[in-house]
């Protein structure tokens, strides 16, 4: 009977115990944030402002993780590029990046979810300190390298789980979204 008494006091017990959730901070989706973040806000890419060197390199990373995703990018090995004509007379050219999960219903897999996310940032800007000009580099970690890394996770998750999509699923990087959302606005109306 002390025994059957112990035994059942040892089992209570033990479902009131804390979860151990230290190993929340290793897991594959935090570890991915972490690495894509790490990338996109790097110092390489100065800021990934619209039409740089360092939004075509954001765009190629962008490309690259989906295609290792398994999603098909529709956008091409540069992305779908597009030009902005400036007040100067200079043509700068951005790029989204695009990709698609079909969904599975023959009926509904024309009807589009789309989730998107700047490519591009700030950039570099001249600004004055104490009088002197400075040249300040807007990493862009929080100013969306945040928002392309849940895109892509996200892209990640419903791949693996495309058999419950019905609709088909459209992840686009969009590029020059400060210069008055340019890729937005040139993706809509394609």
């Amino acid at each position: 009977m002390i025994v059957a008494i112990l035994s059942a006091v040892l089992t209570c017990h033990a479902q009131f115990r804390t979860p151990d959730l230290s190993s929340l901070n290793d897991s594959e989706t935090v570890s991915a944030f972490r690495s894509h973040i790490g990338f996109l806000a790097s110092s390489a890419l100065e800021g990934r402002a619209a039409g740089s060197d360092g939004e075509t390199e954001a765009a190629a990373y962008v490309r690259d993780v989906l295609e290792a995703y398994g999603v098909e990018v529709t956008s091409g090995a540069e992305g779908d590029l597009f030009g902005i004509k400036r007040e100067n007379g200079d043509t700068l050219v951005s790029r989204n990046v695009i990709g698609v999960i079909e969904g599975y219903d023959k009926s509904l897999r024309d009807h589009y979810i789309v989730i998107g996310a700047r490519l591009d940032n700030i950039g570099t800007r001249t600004v004055n300190v104490d009088g002197q000009p400075v040249t300040r580099t807007y990493y862009g970690a929080n100013g969306n390298a945040s928002g392309l890394a849940m895109m892509l996770e996200l892209a990640r998750m419903l791949k693996t789980n495309s058999l419950m999509l019905k609709r088909s699923v459209v992840f686009v990087a969009f590029g020059s979204s400060l210069e008055a959302y340019v890729g937005a606005w040139y993706f809509l109306n394609r």
